[in-house]
């Protein structure tokens, strides 16, 4: 059975890992790319050899396929959202999904719960695998503690009109654009049920946040874990995970292949070289499989009716955890 793929949006995402990784999925055909901005919509087409469509076309195009890939800034989503379920066509939303848990419910209310899937891709590295393997079968015993670092020094924005520079598109700046994959990440290893926000800082211009630091408290089937963030595009953090075990730390990179280094609590010079029973068939080693992975997700919902990892209600909490960040920072 071949599936046919519509794409709105024509960005850098969509030209470097969304088109390479669907135009190698067999039984994906690529219908159509649009975007507002004529010229990328022509260089893809070139590049890929796919049609283009006029902006009059869109909607009399959704009705045509059988999943959309949506890759436009937030702000400007919901009328193609509509009209994606109005026609039964699943959609592969690009982060981020949401500014809040309202608008959240809102476009999930719209589809089918198998039908609307998130590209929270890195939920399937294989750093990430690991790390879900060693909290759910506590390995080095309860997980009391997360420090997530995310940023360097980066102030390009793309121009006056880019999206970035827009709260209204964009939703704000640092925590929903470029760290909300850790926060979800985060999420999707310790199986938290519940966000509780305790302190936020940041530093923000016109509602976009460029440096902010947050403490959080998740509550897990096992207990409470404390979560120690900071994001910046001012100052040199960093990338990656350090978590505090009963018995070990264990520290990992923000990559797909982000080797696990782990060090024992009661001899801190002792490195303990870890071996897990991870499915690592199942896992990605860079980010083109961690698309193919997503994709592979999204379909086998569409085809068999069946809800997937990245459904968007499984990242409600992940949208509740980003609100709940920008309430404290805005009101600062």
């Amino acid at each position: 059975m071949t599936l046919k793929v519509g794409i709105i949006g024509a960005g850098q995402i969509v030209e470097d890992v969304h088109l390479p990784v669907l135009r190698n999925i067999v039984g994906i055909e690529i219908s159509w790319i649009f975007d507002k901005n004529e010229e990328r919509s022509r260089l893809l087409s070139k590049m890929h050899r796919i049609s283009t469509i006029s902006e009059d076309r869109v909607f009399d195009a959704i009705s045509e396929i059988d999943i959309c890939l949506l890759a436009i800034p937030l702000g400007v989503r919901y009328a193609y959202l509509q009209e994606c379920a109005k026609s039964n066509v699943a959609v592969y939303v690009e982060k981020p999904f949401a500014r809040n848990t309202k608008e959240h419910d809102e476009y999930c209310s719209l589809f089918d719960d198998f039908s609307i899937s998130i590209g929270f891709q890195r939920r399937f590295y294989q750093s990430t695998c690991e790390l879900k393997y060693i909290v759910e079968n506590e390995i080095y015993g309860g997980l009391n503690k997360i420090e997530y670092l995310h940023g360097g020094y980066n102030l390009k924005s793309g121009g006056a009109n880019s999206f970035i520079t827009d709260p209204i598109l964009s939703g704000g700046g640092v925590t929903i654009e470029n760290a909300i994959h850790g926060l979800d990440q985060i999420l999707h290893v310790t199986s938290a049920n519940e966000v509780r926000l305790k302190n936020a800082h940041a530093i923000v211009m016109n509602n976009i946040d460029y440096d902010t630091v947050v403490s959080t408290v998740l509550t897990t089937s096992r207990g409470e874990v404390q979560v120690d963030t900071k994001f910046s595009k001012l100052q040199s953090r960093g990338y990656g995970f350090t978590c505090f075990f009963d018995r070990a730390v264990v520290k990992c990179k923000d990559q797909p292949y982000g080797e696990i280094q782990a060090w024992s609590l009661s001899d801190k010079k002792a490195r303990i070289e870890p071996t897990y029973d991870v499915d690592y068939g199942k896992c990605a080693l860079n980010i083109s499989q961690a698309f193919y992975a997503a994709w592979s997700d999204c379909i086998a919902s569409k085809l068999n009716k069946r809800k997937g990892k990245l459904s968007a209600d499984s990242a409600r909490l992940t949208t509740y955890w980003v609100e709940e960040i920008y309430r404290e920072i805005l009101d600062d």
